[in-house]
């Protein structure tokens, strides 16, 4: 049906707003999808003859790279000999001085400390025993001053001799001329004058002594019998302990006489060498058996060629000069037996004995 001009013109405006329309929306498409949408055609010839640009690196890339191509270079032409073709021209190095180093002083080493020892204690000498089968042997000579100032002396005329004529110093003297034994442990008084006589125990009992010597056995000899002598020698020693217990004692052997002289003098037909030696040997068991230190005094006075006492030292055969007292003295202050040493023989003069004649007592001549 023919469509009336009014119509036609409603719809050419209605068309014209229509794409009025459609050309405002087109943009805003496009500025979300693209311009356009070419057909698939042309996309692809597109994307056969086309291609995307590339994007250049970053700075710091690069200036880290020129970094290290420039480090490179510089230890290159460092290389010792100069290997690079181009040697950098600069100041010759100056010769290295060797630089010699002070030593130091080495340190001082400390020495190493020892371990401390207990110190070894000194043992202590354990004292010998006293050998009483020998006579008492010498040592160092005692203190003349001091060693007789606790000493009582026993015996006869020849004990009172060696107390008036060898300068010994000090001590207690209990003598009488003529002493003997049997008077001793008789309890005789012999001591003393008129009603004050007493005897040598009683006086001995009166005080106590360090050391006790005897010299007894010359008077004796008119008995011919040793071992009654000895016997009342082992008596005496015996009674001396009881009263002096811490004494010590010693018996002086006896010392023979000079032959000649005593036939010139007259003195007793027993008063003999021989007689003596059999003395002595009894008095030598005696001392061993009690324990008892027998002094041979004979070494100092008798001629070791003779065995007698020298003619020069007496002046009656039997009692001595004063040089004989003084080697007396002498021996008794160096044979004390302290300290103790290696004991000696006790060499008693060698005599031939004589046969008894009986155990009655022949006259003495009270020496």
């Amino acid at each position: 049906m023919p469509r009336s001009p009014a119509h036609s013109s409603h719809s050419s405006h209605a068309s014209s707003r229509s794409a009025s329309h459609a050309s405002s929306r087109a943009p805003s498409r496009s500025s979300s999808h693209g311009a356009s949408h070419p057909s698939p055609r042309s996309s692809r010839s597109s994307r056969s003859h086309s291609h995307p640009p590339l994007s250049s690196p970053p700075r710091s890339l690069m200036a880290a790279l020129m970094l290290c191509l420039t480090a490179l270079l510089l230890w290159w032409l460092n290389l010792p000999g100069g290997q690079g073709p181009v040697q950098a021209a600069g100041p010759s190095p100056s010769p290295s001085v060797e630089v010699t180093a002070t030593p130091s002083p080495a340190p001082t080493p400390m020495p190493t400390p020892s371990p401390t020892s207990e110190p070894t204690p000194t043992p202590t000498p354990t004292p010998v025993a006293p050998d009483y089968s020998q006579s008492v042997p010498a040592g160092d000579a005692a203190d003349a001053d001091a060693w007789f100032q606790d000493a009582v002396f026993i015996g006869d005329s020849r004990t009172d001799g060696f107390h008036l004529y060898s300068g010994v110093k000090g001590g207690t003297y209990l003598v009488h001329t003529g002493l003997t034994v049997f008077e001793v442990i008789g309890h005789e008084p012999v001591l003393g004058t008129g009603e004050n006589k007493y005897s040598v125990l009683s006086a001995l009992g009166n005080k106590q002594y360090g050391k006790v010597y005897i010299a007894l056995g010359v008077n004796e000899l008119g008995w011919f019998d040793a071992d009654a002598y000895s016997e009342a020698m082992g008596k005496l020693v015996d009674k001396i302990r009881a009263l002096q217990p811490d004494a010590v004692l010693y018996i002086q052997a006896i010392v023979p006489v000079n032959s000649e002289v005593c036939k010139s003098k007259g003195q007793p037909y027993y008063v003999t060498n021989e007689n003596i030696s059999n003395y002595n040997e009894a008095l030598a068991q005696l001392c061993e058996e009690k324990e008892v230190w027998l002094v041979n005094i004979a070494e100092a006075l008798v001629d070791p060629e003779t065995g007698e006492l020298p003619a020069d030292m007496t002046h009656d055969g039997v009692h001595f000069k004063k040089a004989g007292y003084q080697a007396w003295l002498e021996y008794l202050l160096c044979h004390t037996g302290q300290p103790q040493e290696e004991p000696g023989e006790a060499s008693l003069p060698s005599q031939e004995p004589v046969p008894t004649r009986g155990s009655s007592p022949a006259p003495s001549p009270e020496i």
